[in-house]
């Protein structure tokens, strides 16, 4: 934003537009997630990455590292206050993690996969590793699939992308379903094809691929 050539553009946007100055909005920028974040990577090396970086909540503890403007995260309210307790504050001790990042090893190609969504996460998960090696899917293919949510009890949560014949057969079965647009959030993944020397990437709302 200080280099000429920025400013030189904004110059020629007053020219154009002189009557929207102080009134042209820029565009919305893109939903994102509120605290945590995935990210999936591959290279032609057969490195893949896979990691979720999580603050908990929007600004975390709302403390940063003095210097640096790192939030910290506010994972310690995982913890029990009360003494005594499994899951009490104390040396040693790991509160309640929902994160699962995942990097899929099979014969033919290496799959980093993940998503934020909190406790949600804990249901996609397994059901996209599933689809990534008994069914073969790829990485797109499965982070783009229906996905399940259920916790303690009914309804389960379902996407409305699973169809209406499928919620239905649900239906019947005994199940209460709730139907719902989405669950978590974006999942992306990188994999690399090991014989063809093809890197390949994508998930819910973009798409990649590269070769070497």
């Amino acid at each position: 934003m200080l280099s000429k050539e920025y400013a030189a553009g904004r110059v020629e946007s007053l020219k154009q537009f002189p009557e929207s100055i102080d009134q042209k909005m820029p565009p919305n920028p893109v939903e994102g997630s509120h605290g945590t974040l995935h990210v999936s990577t591959a290279d032609i090396e057969g490195n893949v990455v896979s990691i979720t970086i999580s603050q908990g909540g929007s600004f975390g503890s709302c403390f940063t590292v003095p210097g640096t403007g790192v939030i910290l995260g506010h994972g310690m309210f995982r913890l029990d206050p009360r003494p005594g307790r499994a899951n009490s504050v104390g040396p040693g001790k790991r509160p309640l993690n929902n994160t699962a990042a995942m990097l899929v090893r099979q014969p033919s190609r290496d799959t980093a996969i993940g998503l934020p969504g909190g406790r949600k996460i804990i249901s996609v998960m397994p059901r996209a590793v599933e689809l990534l090696v008994e069914r073969k899917f790829s990485g797109r293919r499965a982070a783009e699939a229906p996905r399940m949510h259920s916790e303690a009890s009914e309804p389960i949560q379902i996407t409305e992308s699973a169809g209406d014949d499928t919620i239905a057969a649900l239906k019947e079965m005994g199940h209460e379903m709730k139907p719902m647009e989405r669950i978590a959030g974006a999942m992306n993944c990188a994999e690399i094809l090991r014989e063809e020397r093809i890197i390949r990437a994508g998930g819910t709302g973009c798409a990649a691929g590269a070769s070497g």
